[in-house]
């Protein structure tokens, strides 16, 4: 046979690519183990194996996603939520070696959920040991209270402000990861900012977080005496969920308030009977922003053998025994004498103390006498009176 006969064979060539590795996947969005409020789009990676060097691979085809209600055991259709009956459904992704699905239903809070991703190539083989993704939903907000100071009324400037910041969900909450702090000065209608004041609202970190409490420090020299304050939190969990509390208000004061007496009258005699009530006033100096007069006492003495009188036994003692005595009233108070034993005697000098005590339980300490103190004489002796002059009879008039 010539060459011509040779050219004129006809040879038929076909070329095929051997693809038996499955292809791999992997989710980028939701993070692993992180809890959301919700999550609109699912997304990841594929690629299709052999890859490097002189290798080739059929390509990728098509990529699928499986959600599922771990808490619930429900599976996701695609439109909807079905109770788990051992079969489940993939749903196609759009896109391939970046994907991604828009998920159009409703998460349910507080729920473990999990994601399976597959990938088929061309061939097509199909991805058997699918990447798996775990997170968890949760919309419910922690709640949060102001607790400290625990008094309306502070006589030393708090070194720190706190309460209570907790999720409210047994199981699958995200946990609170920060508590806001909100301090207002009422009376001059300022904000701290953590290191002064403006007129702006603030915020500040609290210093320390251990669930159910946080607390936040505070310059005691931020506090201003005489001034009220309002406190409010916000608590934050890792979802992002958010909730403000109620205000807590108290009043900083360290200003002693003071008493005066008025009766009995400075040095005053008194007769039989008198004086029978005790009355003087009471103030809690320093502005709109003092705490207030709780309550004033008096004390009484017997000045000639310093002896004090005990209203509830109704008895003079010693003074190791000395007592204060409960008024009533405070901005106007009065101490009544029991007169089944009455405690004045003919002829005595008797000393009367009164003393004021603040809701922020500062106590007067500082007495003046003629304010906070009188003395008072009781006089219960008819006076004697005697004609000296004329000494006798007489006969002319006297001049």
């Amino acid at each position: 046979m010539c060459s011509s006969d040779l050219a004129e064979l006809g040879i038929s060539t076909i070329t095929y690519l051997f693809d038996n590795s499955v292809p791999e996947s992997k989710v980028i969005s939701p993070t692993e183990g992180n809890y959301f409020q919700t999550v609109n789009t699912i997304s990841g990676t594929s690629k299709d194996l052999p890859e490097g060097g002189s290798l080739e691979n059929a390509g990728l085809k098509e990529v699928y996603i499986r959600l599922r209600n771990i808490t619930d055991t429900e599976w996701w259709t695609g439109a909807g939520w079905v109770v788990d009956t051992g079969t489940s459904a993939f749903i196609i992704a759009s896109g391939t070696d970046t994907w991604n699905y828009a998920f159009t239903g409703s998460w349910a809070s507080n729920k473990k959920y999990q994601i399976n991703v597959k990938a088929y190539d061309n061939v097509p083989n199909e991805e058997v040991a699918f990447s798996t993704r775990t997170f968890y939903i949760d919309k419910s907000s922690p709640t949060c209270a102001v607790t400290v100071p625990a008094s309306p009324n502070v006589n030393t400037p708090p070194p720190s402000v706190g309460g209570t910041a907790v999720e409210n969900t047994p199981t699958w909450d995200s946990g609170v990861s920060e508590v806001l702090t909100g301090v207002y000065d009422v009376t001059v209608s300022s904000y701290y900012n953590g290191t002064g004041w403006q007129s702006a609202p603030a915020w500040i970190s609290a210093t320390s977080i251990t669930e159910p409490d946080w607390s936040m420090t505070i310059d005691t020299n931020a506090w201003t005496n005489n001034h009220k304050y309002q406190l409010m939190c916000r608590a934050i969990d890792v979802a992002g969920n958010w909730k403000e509390s109620g205000y807590l208000y108290f009043t900083f004061d360290e200003t002693e308030p003071e008493s005066f007496v008025a009766v009995p009258v400075h040095e005053a005699y008194y007769p039989d009977g008198e004086p029978l009530t005790l009355q003087g006033t009471s103030t809690d100096p320093g502005g709109s922003g003092v705490s207030g007069v709780s309550e004033v006492r008096v004390q009484i003495q017997r000045t000639g053998d310093g002896m004090y009188w005990d209203g509830d036994i109704n008895e003079w003692v010693l003074p190791v025994s000395k007592k204060w005595l409960l008024c009533s009233g405070a901005a106007s108070w009065t101490y009544t004498v029991d007169t089944s034993s009455w405690p004045w005697e003919d002829g005595q000098k008797y000393l009367v103390m009164s003393r004021a005590l603040d809701n922020a339980n500062n106590v007067e300490t500082a007495f003046a006498i003629g304010i906070d103190s009188s003395t008072f004489y009781y006089d219960t002796s008819l006076p004697v009176s005697a004609i000296t002059y004329p000494s006798g009879d007489t006969n002319s008039p006297p001049t």
